[in-house]
This record gives C-alpha cells, structure tokens and sequence, in this order.
C-alpha cells in the first residue's frame, strides 16, 4: 500500500520516546530520514535480557501507529559493543533526539 502523505521522522521519534522515556536502560535516541523512509536507533544500556526485549518491543508503537510507512527501528545495547561502539552503528547524518 502506497504511503499517502508524509510523515516526519522527527515526530515518530517523539512517540518512540514517550514510549520508553521511563525506562532508564533507555539512554538514546537516534534518526535520520531519507525521502519516505525513516531509520531509528534506540541506545539502551542493560545486561537484562528482559528490559532489552521489552524494549524492543516498544519499537511496535511506530509500525502500529503508522503501518504504512518505511519504518526500521532498530536496539542497539551497549553492554554488547565493543570499540568503536556506538559510533560505527549510527549513520553520522542521524538526527539526536534525547529521552530524559
């Protein structure tokens, strides 16, 4: 199905946010748009593989909110980066939006 009007990354990074801002393994966010599709990078910091699957699952509320659009929301964790971490998953164009 073809997507009918835009949608601006920036405003689905903001329900992504309020989605996991009370989590505090919830440390970052990350996006960058490119035409209609929107590209999302969610930084946690957890060993807990449960608080890093529900927050996986958060990601849900941007496909179902928007179930037309070219959406990829990906977790990055950083208890399982190594050097260069974070800076060698996130594009540098990404937009930051911060979640507390």
């Amino acid at each position: 199905m073809a997507v009918t009007h835009f949608i601006n990354a920036s405003d689905m990074a903001r329900l992504l946010v309020d989605a996991v801002q009370d989590e505090p393994a919830a440390k970052e966010l990350w996006f960058r748009q490119i035409g209609l599709h929107s590209d999302f990078w969610l930084v946690i910091d957890t060993p807990d593989l449960e608080i890093e699957r529900r927050l996986i699952r958060a990601g849900r509320v941007l496909y179902q909110t928007f179930p037309d659009a070219l959406i990829d929301v990906q977790v990055i964790n950083r208890t399982h980066l190594r050097p260069p971490g974070i800076s060698s998953q996130i594009p540098a164009i990404a937009d930051h939006h911060p979640i507390n």
